[in-house]
């Protein structure tokens, strides 16, 4: 959790300026709630096949999600510094933040249980590079992770696919015991690499507003690239995009 910012305030799957060191946003979580009807629904499927059909952002050099010589595409560290972003390939004046690595959580909030698999899943991974913005002393936070998941990349993937459906809402406390109610919404997928998806989390804690998190996975190969745009209020909707087109252009250039 950042100062000054409730528990929430999706480029895992990128946040500076006169400000402390930030405690991570993830706090034990006091309360989980779902949908009894959607616990039972099947997950949405991805809208980028993995049999190998051809799909927006695939490499032409050879079958989906592999290197030239065949085995799954796995992002070397220089690779994957490669691919990450820079503040003027984003809409808007962003700042680096220097307290975003690896190491740093994803600023997801906790209880729903296929989010918190899926961070999970980050924090036991190889992530190669990380790198964060600010876009003002408050946010808007941006923060990007460039992992390797030897094979099991698809299947995080499948498995972060069914949030909307395991957890049309669900609640999380923040560090100061506050409760904030959340609802997960699927978003249109972007349809880059050989899978891809997207996710909206909104909530509302008190008299801070609208709690907004977007979440945006690509995968390529074993590689997944994790954007997570958190803050207050509406987030500008032209700036995961156009992160997305940015690290395709990177992961092309291989």
């Amino acid at each position: 959790m950042r100062p000054g910012v409730p528990v929430a305030v999706v480029f895992a799957a990128v946040a500076l300026v006169g400000c402390g060191p930030r405690p991570p946003v993830g706090v034990p979580v006091a309360e989980y709630v779902a949908d009894p009807a959607a616990t039972t629904g099947s997950a949405a499927a991805p809208s980028s096949d993995r049999a190998g059909t051809a799909t927006p952002g695939r490499s032409p050099s050879g079958p989906p999600g592999r290197s030239p010589g065949g085995s799954p595409f796995r992002a070397t560290v220089e690779q994957a510094d490669g691919m990450l972003v820079a503040a003027g390939s984003l809409p808007g004046v962003f700042q680096l933040d220097p307290l975003v690595d690896q190491s740093t959580p994803t600023d997801l909030p906790p209880g729903c249980p296929a989010l918190d698999r899926f961070e999970l899943a980050l924090g036991q991974a190889q992530v190669r590079a990380a790198r964060g913005f600010l876009g003002g002393p408050l946010g808007p936070f941006l923060a990007e992770r460039v992992a390797v998941l030897p094979a099991t990349a698809a299947d995080e993937m499948d498995a972060l696919a069914r949030a909307s459906v395991r957890c049309r809402t669900f609640t999380a406390r923040d560090a100061d015991g506050g409760s904030v109610r959340f609802g997960v919404t699927r978003l249109p997928d972007p349809e880059l690499g050989d899978q891809s998806l997207a996710l909206a989390l909104t909530g509302k804690a008190g008299d801070t507003g609208l709690l907004r998190h977007d979440l945006t996975v690509l995968r390529r190969g074993d590689t997944l690239v994790v954007f997570v745009f958190s803050g207050h209020g509406l987030l500008d909707p032209l700036v995961l995009p156009a992160g997305s087109a940015a690290v395709l252009a990177a992961i092309e250039a291989f």
